[in-house]
Order: structure tokens, then sequence, then C-alpha cells
């Protein structure tokens, strides 16, 4: 009976590990949960308008099943939670051979269905990397209505980081926390969401770089934009705090609003993971960034230094004189978890 009992519960091991849900990356084995159901909801709506008629539970073109199967995108690789650029699923719409039904995906569909692969997983077993850095950014004062606060709240969480300098923006787009100025440069049209860079660059996915909005949040600047946008508002960010050569110091006010969205713990471009100090180090596996007393040699300082990252090419602003030489004393000084 003891036997029975060993030999059964290895089988309900085995089989429960083969059901998860895995992601096998660099020094990893990583189980996802799709845990963001706005994303979720939106990505799956596009795919079973557009795909599941090939795809879906009675349909099984060309060898490949449900679409609408969360556990099965995952089991097939067919999408990598944290990198839309990987897996077939992406791939095979950006090169126009799906779908094969008469109908195609926009890139707002696309860009939907991307906005979930990249933003809506959580890690909720395997490898767990601790003390994941939780972006943290800044509480705003912001006049107006609640709408305008609402949108207002959306722009400067996912845009002003690389747009709200006064001056010398990425892109030539700047002060885009001044209402006035957004309607003065023609970048938003009052009562016109379909005039203006601001929605066309939304709407096409080129902006914002780091994530895609959520269809809540295009909802809201939608309306904002048609019935309650006022030039008077105001927004009023506290002080800007000064980064300091010290890990908590480089992590709060570089590595999170200016990294980790490409380099976290599930989005690791390049190989390259910035979201811990142990990251940094090269402890918890992919690519070593932080040489110990040799800033010289740590291609964190190099990358920085040489503004090779953030990348400008993609629009982000590189760092400061100040930063970059915080992240140099840092390291130079031994680089301690401090």
């Amino acid at each position: 009976m003891k036997y029975y009992l060993f030999l059964f519960t290895n089988v309900l091991f085995l089989f429960n590990s083969a059901c998860s849900p895995r992601h096998e990356g660099t020094g990893e084995n990583t189980i996802f949960a799709s845990t963001n159901k706005e994303l979720e909801s939106a990505a799956l709506k596009v795919i079973e308008t557009k795909c599941s008629s090939c795809h879906g539970l009675n349909a099984f073109s060309g060898g490949v099943g449900n679409l609408t199967s969360i556990e099965y995108l995952l089991k097939s690789n067919l999408i990598v939670p944290g990198n839309s650029t990987q897996g077939r699923l992406i791939q095979t719409i950006e090169e126009g051979s799906m779908p094969t039904n008469g109908t195609t995906v926009t890139d707002l569909e696309l860009n939907i269905i991307k906005n979930w692969i990249d933003n809506g997983f959580t890690v909720i077993g395997g490898t767990v990397p601790p003390n994941i850095i939780n972006p943290t950014i800044p509480n705003p004062n912001i006049t107006g209505s609640p709408l305008q606060v609402d949108a207002l709240t959306i722009i400067q969480k996912q845009c002003s980081g690389c747009h709200g300098s006064p001056s010398n923006g990425a892109g030539n787009v700047s002060d885009i926390l001044n209402v006035k100025h957004l309607l003065e440069s023609g970048l938003v049209v009052p009562g016109n969401t379909k005039q203006g860079r601001f929605m066309g660059s939304i709407y096409d996915g080129t902006m914002p770089k780091s994530q895609f909005l959520t269809p809540s949040e295009i909802t809201t600047l939608e309306k904002w934009i048609t019935t309650d946008i006022d030039p008077n508002a105001q927004v009023i960010l506290p002080p800007t705090e000064v980064v300091k050569p010290t890990y908590s110091s480089i992590a709060k006010l570089i590595l999170e609003p200016k990294c980790v969205i490409c380099h976290g713990p599930s989005h690791a471009a390049d190989g390259i993971r910035v979201a811990t100090y142990a990251y940094l180090l090269g402890t918890m596996g992919g690519k070593r960034t932080v040489t110990i007393g040799n800033a010289i040699e740590s291609k964190l300082y190099k990358s920085v230094k040489s503004k090779e990252m953030p990348p400008q090419s993609d629009g982000y602003v590189a760092l400061d004189l100040t930063e970059s030489n915080a992240i140099r004393d840092w390291i130079n000084a031994g680089a301690l978890n401090n």
C-alpha cells in the first residue's frame, strides 16, 4: 500500500510539473501567471476575434490549437511573458503570415496583445528573485476636474520620464505636463482624438516606449480630450531628489524609473537584469553588469557614460553627469548594498 501511495504521489507531482506554465530563461525555470485581468481580457478579445476561427476550441488549423487558452499559449511557447519579441504568436502576425482568414490585426490590436505579454504576467513559482524593485513615482499635485486629474496622472506616470523636461525632451517633445503647451503645439487637438501627434503615437504603438497604455487608460485620455481638457490645469511635481552614490539611491532614482522596464525580473533585454542588487553582480543569473571596485570595467557604468543606455534612438533620455558619476563613484567605492 505504501508503495502504491508513493507511486501515485510521484505521478501526480510529475503531472502537475508538466502542466505548469513555465518560461525557460537564462539560469531560470520560472512559472508565470496572467494576473492583470484588464490586459488579459483585452488581448484575448483580439485573439478571439481574429484567430479563433482557425485556432479555437474546435479548430486546429496547421496543428496549432486553441489560442484563447493561456495555458496552451505558454506551454507551446507561442508567447514568452515579459518579452513580446519572442514567441511565434507575435512573430507570425508581424510578418503577415497570420491571420489567413481574410482579416488583419491592426497596430492597436497588436499592441494590446504585446502589452499583455510584456506587462500582464507575474512570477508565481520557480526561480523567484528576491527584493524585486518596484518603481516609485512621486505623486504630483494636479488641479482640475476628476477626469483631468486622472488623465494627467496617466501622462505623468507614462510619459513625463522622457518628455517632462521643459526644453529638452526626447524626440523634440517636451513639457508634456503643461496642458497649454500641448494645445498650442498641436500635440493635442481639443475635441478630436484622431488629430494631434499625442494620441496618434499612442494609437500606432510608437508611444509610450516603456509599455503600452491599457484600454482603460486610452479611454480616459480620449474622454479628457473630447470633453474636459482645461489649458489652465496645473501639475506641481515634488522637489527633485538628488541621486547619491549608494545602491538604494541609484536604485530608486535611476534603475527603477529608467532601466527596470526593459531589464526587469521578467523582461531582460539582451539578457540583462538590474532589478536587484544580486542581478547587478550576476549572482542571480543573467549577465553581470557591475565589477566591484572598477567602474571602467562595469557594463552598467560604461553604457550610461557612453549614452548607449538608456537608448536615445528609442526615445529615452540619457543620464546626466550627476547620475552617471553617482554610479561610477558607487562602483569604485566597492558597490556596497547600502
